[in-house]
């Protein structure tokens, strides 16, 4: 099982970016803000499905095809329904791929068409026959048609529930078990009832527990529509192995409509001789964990749970809720990585910040060394400037306790004259007044060194702009792009050049 989901995860991110299909001259071109959302829910699709998220994925890549109809979507919606043992679905999604196929790739209608005989093989058939006309016929609690049925009913293979319910009868349920390309005949007689049905909604707090209404089996949760009952007093009950049994007594007038809700506790002792442990590695910090809809807080280490099948769901603000069904392991543990996907709002708020912090660190760097060699150059030109002075002054000597003026040149004559007092003066000033600009290349220097350090402290410490943004080996809605194109698994190996649309 393991191998074939890394088969189909390779398929679907390295199948992302094949083919160059055909536009119907009928059908407008999709606008590039329509392209655009089509790239962002396909990318999002692909990190869905390859986390488990396959309910999500599906989600995405339905809408993408929505949007903008690529073939190569419609390959991984049948993909994914495959992963899902949507067999039936998966059939339908694969036929209509191979009816209209566009210029897809022939190494993806070679994998469209395997998958295609493989599920194939896993749809049985159900030959239900109800003793009424006009019954309504359910199987797995959804609709299918009413009776007599105009043919046999497909479903994939395994355990399924078919219902028969009509007015004025007693509603008749079957569990039955049906295996790929084999036909089972179920026969449902409805006994005459002389009052209204009602119908009541059973939910739980836990998936794949066995619900059972006056001790007779219906169904598993969750169940997906309403039950009908006969009108009356009626037990209803829900059991999972790890979990004490839930039980609670109704009655049911007639054509009354109700709920009832029924939560498992955990059985601990079970839990602590049996149970497993779920580890997440979630990208986000501070992100809040459901398991089975119970709030379990902010995640912060490894979560015991009972052995089986669970729900969960993490949440955190400015990024879509994940959510997928995990299967925790008898004494074992189970490590989930989750990687939570940001809103279109968060990715560009993140966008910004990160842009916007970016450039500010180049601005930061440039000044920084701007003013830096701005303040080394006043330096070394004001050091010129001390030179010039102290040579000026050096030519002369001024004897302040005599008044006399001594002109270094000559071999002390003495010159004491007032004018010759203030020239050396005047000398004096000049030269305090260059040592004194020295403070202006200083602070230069000090003033670009520590914008220079903060701007490389706004990059070191920036977030990469791109971390959310779609990647672009994953447009297949680009126009006119050729791709490398690898397949990988089984027979179906090699690489080669593509375009997309």
């Amino acid at each position: 099982m393991r191998g074939r989901f890394v088969e189909l995860s390779l398929c679907l991110v390295l199948g992302a970016s094949a083919s160059y299909p055909r536009v119907s001259l009928a059908q407008p071109a999709a606008s590039d803000a329509t392209r655009q959302e089509a790239h962002e829910r396909f990318d999002r699709g692909l990190k869905l499905f390859n986390q488990g998220d396959n309910s999500g994925a599906l989600a995405e890549f339905t809408r993408a095809y929505e949007l903008v109809p690529h073939p190569l979507v419609l390959f991984n919606i049948g993909l994914v329904h495959s992963s899902m043992h949507h067999s039936v679905d998966a059939v339908t999604t694969f036929d209509r791929l191979l009816a209209s196929p566009g210029q897809l790739g022939a190494r993806e209608l070679e994998v469209a068409r395997a998958r295609r005989e493989e599920q194939a093989a896993l749809i049985g058939e159900l030959a239900i026959s109800v003793d009424v006309a006009g019954a309504d016929v359910e199987v797995d609690n959804l609709p299918v048609g009413k009776s007599p049925l105009p043919g046999p009913v497909r479903v994939s293979s395994g355990e399924h529930w078919v219902s028969a319910i009509a007015p004025g009868r007693y509603p008749e349920r079957r569990r039955v078990v049906v295996a790929g390309k084999s036909k089972a005949d179920v026969s449902l007689v409805l006994r005459e009832l002389d009052r209204t049905l009602a119908r009541l909604t059973v939910k739980a707090n836990v998936p794949a527990a066995d619900v059972l209404v006056d001790g007779v089996p219906v169904g598993k949760t969750p169940l997906p529509a309403s039950l009908a009952f006969a009108p009356g007093a009626h037990t209803i009950e829900v059991r999972r192995p790890g979990y004490v049994a839930a039980t609670q007594s109704v009655t049911l007038g007639e054509g009354v409509t109700g709920e009832v809700s029924l939560d498992l506790a955990v059985d601990q002792a079970a839990l602590r001789s049996q149970g497993g442990s779920l580890a997440l590695s979630i990208s986000e910090p501070d992100a809040v964990v459901f398991v089975d809809t119970v709030p379990r807080g902010t995640y912060a280490a490894p979560l015991q749970l009972p052995p089986g099948k669970h729900s969960i769901r993490v949440e955190r603000a400015g990024f879509f809720p994940f959510q997928r069904e995990i299967e925790i392991p008898e004494r074992g543990r189970l490590e989930v990585p989750i990687d939570l996907q940001p809103t279109p709002e968060k990715r560009a708020s993140y966008r910004s910040a990160a842009t916007t912090q970016r450039t500010l660190g180049f601005i930061g760097l440039a000044t920084g060394a701007a003013l830096a060699a701005g303040g080394t150059g006043f330096l070394i030109y004001n050091q010129g400037q001390k030179n010039d002075a102290k040579d000026a002054f050096d030519t002369a000597d001024l004897n302040t306790p005599g008044g006399e003026c001594y002109p270094g040149t000559d071999g002390r004559t003495a010159v004491s004259t007032p004018t010759c007092v203030e020239e050396l003066r005047i000398r004096l000033d000049n030269l305090e007044e260059a040592r004194g600009h020295d403070k202006f290349g200083w602070i230069g220097v000090g003033v670009g060194a520590a914008v220079l350090g903060t701007g490389a402290i706004l990059l070191l410490t920036a977030n990469d702009p791109d971390r959310y943004e779609p990647k672009s080996d994953s447009n297949v809605f680009a126009r006119g792009r050729l791709l490398p194109v690898a397949y990988v698994g089984g027979a179906f190996t090699g690489l080669g050049v593509t375009g997309a649309f």
